[in-house]
């Protein structure tokens, strides 16, 4: 139970991670250009792609926890939403409205660890 408040926390995590890639985009930022129907179904795979992810981990976590697929699966879900949300806010604070959002400056290490971790995750979902 405690597997499914998480990964519901975690998309929750998207909502303001799509704010700030529509005020990146109005700022002008390179990465946030399009019309805002284009960033919004792109965003909206990321959703669908992290509530499948954190559903299908956790209900293999719940299930049978032994095996790590479940729980790598879960972590993904987890770790995609995170890593938006913070590359998205150090993007905006650092280069959309410099000064604007607190530490974004700090922010910076944990937005390339959070992909990182995304790809050692998948790298071991395939090993095992």
């Amino acid at each position: 139970m405690l597997a499914w408040a998480v990964a519901g926390l975690a998309v929750l995590a998207l909502v303001p991670g799509l704010r700030l890639v529509l005020l990146a985009n109005t700022a002008g930022l390179p990465d946030a250009q399009g019309t805002i129907a284009t960033i919004i179904a792109a965003y909206a795979a990321v959703v669908l792609a992290t509530v499948s992810s954190a559903a299908v981990g956790a209900l293999l976590a719940s299930r049978r926890p032994r095996p790590p697929v479940g729980w790598l699966l879960f972590g993904v879900g987890l770790a995609v939403p995170l890593s938006l949300l913070v590359e998205w806010y150090t993007k905006y604070g650092l280069l959309g409205r410099p000064g604007s959002l607190l530490a974004a400056e700090h922010l910076v290490g944990f937005a390339v660890l959070g992909f990182t971790v995304i790809r050692l995750a998948c790298a071991g979902s395939c090993c095992c």
